[in-house]
């Protein structure tokens, strides 16, 4: 049987997570300057959510392989910032490792494509 992962979040298997931004089956644990960390219910796994500047499509989420404490003071190092930057990078990493296979939105993968980040799919 294919292992899928946690059944709310997908982890292990899962490194990206796109939501409407209410975050079913999530408690928050911080809330800062455009990003938040959050673990599944289920399975205990850390999440840092941002939306990188788009209002109107889901929220993205990146696994954070680091604890609370690590995700805090690289928060408070520059109000949130570093996160960002990270959180940006990693969704660009992981759609450049497989970008047709990752799971995303039109609206996502059209923002990614406008900035470079990842290359259009081969229209059929």
């Amino acid at each position: 049987m294919e292992n899928t992962g946690c059944s709310v979040c997908g982890t292990p298997v899962r490194r990206l997570l796109f939501c409407d931004g209410k975050l079913p089956g999530f408690q928050r644990v911080m809330m800062g300057n455009k990003v938040l960390l959050a673990v599944c219910s289920a399975c205990g796994a850390l999440w840092c959510f941002s939306r990188q500047g788009l209002r109107s499509v889901p929220v993205c989420g990146v696994r954070w392989l680091q604890d609370q404490a690590a995700w805090t003071a690289l928060y408070d190092r520059d109000d949130g910032l570093a996160l960002c930057a990270w959180h940006f990078e990693t969704m660009r990493r992981v759609f450049a490792e497989n970008h047709a296979a990752a799971p995303v939105c039109a609206e996502w993968r059209a923002w990614l494509e406008s900035r470079g980040v990842i290359q259009p799919l081969a229209t059929r």
